[in-house]
């Protein structure tokens, strides 16, 4: 699986895309998804899921995460939908306060995409 880093955006993408697909599944050649490494912009926390090029029957998941003091993971902002798109999600951070933060994205056959992680400062 590739990943690209974006000069000036400092985001670090992974794309998914399974070779063999038939016309009008979710994985066609062309169906691309991707989640972005979470950053901070002013007090937000934020994190982009993206889908382009997939049948517009495909259904989609993500969520903006941050590690918990157990260790485990809470979401703090999710959206679904179907089709192509662009999902930003965001957090209002406490000034001061530092987390671990991740992006995922999820398909409808159960296939999941994790962001790499990011600590932050708000």
């Amino acid at each position: 699986m590739p990943t690209a880093l974006l000069a000036g955006a400092a985001l670090a993408l992974t794309t998914l895309t399974a070779p063999g697909a038939q016309a009008g599944e979710i994985d066609a050649a062309a169906c691309s998804w991707t989640v972005s490494t979470p950053g901070k912009s002013g007090s937000y926390v934020r994190s982009t899921a993206t889908t382009a090029g997939c049948s517009g029957s495909s259904r989609w998941h993500a969520v903006l995460q941050w590690r918990n003091f157990l260790g485990g993971w809470t979401n703090l902002d999710e959206a679904s939908w179907s089709g192509n798109t662009s999902v930003s999600l965001t957090y209002v951070c406490t000034p001061g306060e530092t987390e671990t933060y991740r992006g995922i994205i999820d398909r409808s056959d159960g296939q999941s995409k994790i962001s790499l992680t990011r600590t932050i400062t708000c």
